[in-house]
């Protein structure tokens, strides 16, 4: 994958892990990974060395925990099993019932306190049109417009009783509904059908993040395909 940006130590170094990033999907799960964005570089080349940094370590620490996951005998198209290999590598404990309640063929999220996703399974990949680098560089809201009732509900309903202190899997009152992706070139659509939130606790008990559960679609043409 070739990337054109400028060409210092910190921009090499993230190109280094998008492209380490998208060998690990191609070579264990047949995915052919998007470009980063022009404009994602741009705004990577004018954030400060620190937050730079932070971007890198974010994607080298997902590529070894990926990696770690293949070595391990977990498939990374197995969506569940994945899940809880990566929970349990960030250093997180679900809630007792989180597991029982994510089917085969949802989109599974892990979002912070940032609104940054954190990890998601492959599925996500099929849909988007952005990279690892877009992901991680900004929160939901930036990659993502909706109706302002909806981005309403997630708010209330994903980031605020995600971190209330409850312990166990909730399904939200968020509404089906349609994105569009804010950054990319084509503005792809999608129709969003919620499933269920549940938060994650780091080992002292506290909320320190959350997995969101849905169903997705693109829209293509007016039409859901």
């Amino acid at each position: 994958m070739a990337l054109a940006y400028h060409q210092n130590g910190l921009a090499l170094s993230l190109q280094s892990v998008v492209e380490s990033h998208a060998a690990l999907l191609m070579r264990h799960s047949n995915l052919v990974p998007n470009h980063v964005f022009a404009a994602t570089l741009d705004h990577f080349a004018g954030m400060n060395p620190r937050c730079q940094r932070y971007v890198i370590n974010k994607i080298h620490q997902l590529n070894t925990l990926l990696q770690d996951a293949v070595n391990s005998g977990v498939k990374l198209t197995s969506d569940k099993r994945l899940t809880w290999f990566a929970i349990a590598r960030l250093g997180m404990v679900p809630c007792a019932d989180g597991f029982d309640q994510i089917k085969g063929s949802d989109f599974v999220e892990i979002y912070n306190t940032d609104g940054i996703q954190i990890f998601r399974n492959l599925e996500f990949y099929k849909l988007i049109s952005y990279s690892i680098a877009e992901i991680t560089l900004y929160p939901w809201y930036k990659l993502y417009g909706r109706d302002e009732v909806f981005s309403g509900q997630i708010r209330s309903e994903a980031f605020v009783k995600a971190f209330d202190g409850r312990r166990e899997t909730f399904r939200p009152a968020i509404d089906d509904h349609e994105s569009v992706e804010l950054m990319s070139t084509d503005q792809r659509q999608f129709h969003i059908a919620p499933g269920v939130i549940s938060p994650l606790f780091n080992k002292m008990g506290r909320p320190v993040a959350f997995l969101a559960t849905s169903q997705r679609q693109r829209i293509v043409g007016g039409q859901l395909s």
